[in-house]
Order: C-alpha cells, then structure tokens, then sequence
C-alpha cells in the first residue's frame, strides 16, 4: 500500500509538473520540443534512479534479515540436536563409569548450544514479536534450568546414572 502511494504521489507531481511547463508555453510561447525532450529524460532519469536506491535498499535489507534468520535458525537447530543428544536411556547392563562421559558430553554440547544462541540472539535484530517472544521463552527456560544444568555437569554421576548409584 505504501509503495502505490509513492507511486501516485509522484505520478501527481509529475502531472503538476507538466500542466505547469504546458500553461508556461501557452503564456510565453517558448518551449520547443527539445526542451520537452530534455524534460521528460531529466523526469525519467530522476525516477529511475530514486526507484533503484530504494530497490537495492530493501535488497539490502531483505539480504540482513535472511541472514540473520539463518543464524537464529541454525542456533536452534544446534539445540534441538544437542537436548536430544541428553535422551539416552540408562543401560543396566554396561558399567556406571562406561555411561558417565556420554552424558557429560551432552551436557557440555547443551552448554555449547546454549552460548550459540546467546550469541545469535546478540548478532540479530528481532522485529518480529512472535519470533522474540518464543525465543525469549526458550531463553527463560533455559535460565531456569541452569542451575540444575550446572549441578549435573559437576557431579559425579549426573542424572541418569543416579539410579544405578542407587541400586
């Protein structure tokens, strides 16, 4: 809608424009049709250029926001596999200690994934409110698990293991 009323602002004052050199030459008599020529090419050149800044513009600023929704995107997508890289169940079977690194090791990968989201969400510029709320959901989630996170991570079993401790 915004760029039809550029559009017709600019068709209006180009119209004014035209009446006024047309009611000029009818007063003076003076406007030959090179002058008319050399109007219309300054006019068109003017349009022309103006319409292409605001092109590369929004090009420019389509490209950023792509850009920046990729880096948001990959963010999660490093979360996602490293929460779910955390859904091992506990094997009876194998030793404590055999199952103890794999689970560090996933909490570090969260760790790790948790930093890159920071990080993405420092880079990019969020202008789309459903797009804010539901990261800084995750965000708040995350905050509110660290502790237990951390608590995991230095413990000498972690959560899966406790209940072979236990046994």
């Amino acid at each position: 809608m915004r760029r039809f009323a550029s559009y017709l602002l600019a068709a209006v004052l180009g119209a004014v424009v035209a009446y006024s050199l047309t009611a000029a030459r009818s007063v003076t008599g003076a406007i030959d049709a090179g002058d008319w020529l050399a109007f219309a090419g300054a006019l068109l050149g003017v349009v022309l250029a103006v319409g292409g800044a605001i092109f590369v513009e929004r090009w420019k600023k389509s490209t950023e926001l792509q850009a920046d929704l990729k880096l948001i995107e990959d963010a999660l997508v490093e979360l996602e596999q490293s929460l779910s890289s955390l859904d091992v169940p506990f094997d009876a079977d194998r030793r404590v200690a055999d199952q103890k690194q794999p689970v560090i090791h996933s909490l570090e990968r969260l760790e790790d994934a948790r930093a890159v989201l920071a990080f993405a969400r420092e880079q990019t510029k969020v202008t789309d409110i459903a797009l804010w709320r539901g990261l800084r959901s995750i965000e708040l989630d995350i905050d509110a698990r660290r502790q237990m996170l951390d608590q995991e991570k230095g413990s000498c079993w972690g959560a899966t293991l406790r209940v072979a401790c236990l046994k």
